[in-house]
């Protein structure tokens, strides 16, 4: 049985009382079983014809997480969409049970260019925990299984997090100050009255990047604006320096990309600034804003590119693709004064 009718079968035979919308099911009994045709990824099955709602786990006194996300895992902001999603459920609807397991069906669960992030995370906030994945598992039958699958979530968006907002809230910012004590990050008080904002700009590689001259104006801008500016490239610094240098700052500037998800770290009070292509539009960022409560500005490319209303995500997101994969030459500058404005508190 391959993977994709694996989840057809698993959301043919979903317990109604679960909410729909959510990435999330829950089995009583569940096995992992390694396939020859599937590679280096496993498959799994959950043929146990009982399919428990909330209520009916709530009893449970340990869980597995079994995480299916073949494409997308091993990468930086994609596993926090799981990573926080999987924490809020937990918190949220299983808070007595302890995690015993956390099962990945993907080889690709982790990125030691990313300095393994992805283990250090789990680590921080389920130490007692076993991590299972394709590379070491062999054949084994769980209990009390909690499946989270991104293929599962039903969006108005397209995006993984937009169902699980109403409870990712509540939770981010608790995770947030787990990690700060973790990688002992100090974060930055808000600013006195007359004091200067500090803002951090996260520096890119092209091709998706601004331009040199664009670079330079905007930089001179904040500047101007009473924001002190220091650069950035996220991907030099080991992920527990990311945390504790991001902590320190009130407000995050750059492209959209990667380097943004460090948003996370801001403390309570931050801004973040993101920039996009134009043509180009996404929520991802602005979701893990408003999940930690910063103010958040969207820019497209243009000089009319105000694309952002706070707090609202109207329509689907756009221009991903290589097409939309290339330098940023033009920007709306009312809309930096805008985020300038909203720093300062005005």
């Amino acid at each position: 049985m391959q993977d994709k009718d694996v989840i057809d079968r698993i959301s043919a035979l979903t317990h109604a009382s679960l909410a729909e919308n959510m990435p999330f099911r829950l089995f009583r009994r569940a096995s992992i079983r390694r396939r020859a045709e599937q590679g280096h990824n496993i498959g799994f099955d959950a043929p146990v014809p009982f399919f428990p709602s909330i209520p009916d786990a709530e009893a449970w006194r340990d869980v597995t997480f079994l995480v299916h996300d073949p494409n997308y895992i091993g990468h930086y902001f994609h596993f926090i969409e799981i990573f926080l999603a999987l924490h809020a459920f937990h918190r949220t609807y299983l808070p007595d049970a302890a995690v015993g397991r956390i099962v990945f069906t993907s080889r690709n669960w982790t990125n030691p260019a990313q300095n393994n992030i992805q283990q250090e995370l789990l680590s921080a906030i389920y130490p007692n925990a076993e991590v299972m994945t394709p590379a070491d598992m062999t054949d084994v039958d769980l209990t009390n299984v909690v499946l989270i699958d991104r293929t599962l979530a039903m969006t108005r968006i397209n995006k993984f997090l937009e169902p699980v907002l109403p409870i990712a809230g509540a939770w981010t910012g608790g995770l947030a100050d787990v990690l700060f004590r973790h990688v002992a990050a100090l974060p930055k008080p808000p600013p006195a009255p007359g004091e200067n904002r500090r803002a951090l700009y996260v520096k890119r590689k092209p091709p998706r990047c601004l331009s040199d001259p664009l670079e330079a104006e905007l930089l001179r801008a904040l500047k101007e604006g009473g924001i002190q500016v220091d650069v950035v490239d996220y991907a030099e610094l080991p992920w527990h320096e990311q945390v504790r240098r991001t902590a320190g700052y009130d407000l995050l500037v750059g492209v959209h990309g990667n380097g943004m998800t460090n948003l996370l770290w801001l403390p309570p009070h931050g801004a973040v600034l993101e920039i996009f292509p134009a043509g180009a539009h996404h929520y991802d960022y602005q979701i893990l804003a408003e999940l930690k409560g910063h103010a958040y500005f969207g820019v497209e490319g243009r000089p009319d590119g105000f694309v952002f209303r706070e707090h609202s995500r109207h329509g689907d997101a756009f221009g991903h693709g290589a097409d939309n994969n290339k330098e940023i030459a033009e920007i709306s500058w009312s809309a930096v004064a805008r985020f300038i404005d909203a720093a300062h508190g005005q």
